[in-house]
């Protein structure tokens, strides 16, 4: 078994001067061979999706936000005594429904993916 990682001191942070919040219902993913670009914008009713913010991360950084993600819901989720609802309308498609071209092996994996998420509910 691998060794644990050494524990760092807590990074510290400090805003750009163009720093910025936004909000954002709507994300949609661009793949690369070397990194995934996060675009993410406002769904509203009867009009396009309005994009206004993209974000590229590398691989590597993209699976660390799964994990820092899926930690911090799981916090929400101890501190609240509840799972986060989520609406039945927004709820993916089972990957079989909707292989967008997917290889025998990558829908798989997606299903895998789909599964987890379904038991994490």
């Amino acid at each position: 078994m691998a060794d644990s990682p050494k524990k760092t001191e807590r990074q510290k942070f400090e805003d750009d001067s163009d720093f910025r919040r936004v909000y954002a219902n709507n994300v949609k993913f661009e793949n690369m061979a070397t990194d995934c670009t996060l675009n993410f914008g406002i769904t509203r009713p009867d009009e396009p999706t309005l994009r206004h913010t993209a974000v590229t991360l590398s691989w590597p950084y993209a699976k660390l936000l799964i994990f820092y993600l899926a930690a911090n819901v799981a916090i929400h989720e101890a501190e609240m005594g509840t799972k986060i609802q989520i609406p039945t309308k927004l709820l993916p498609n089972p990957p079989s429904e909707d292989p967008q071209g997917l290889t025998p092996t990558n829908l798989a994996a997606v299903e895998r993916v789909y599964d987890d998420f379904l038991k994490s509910l």
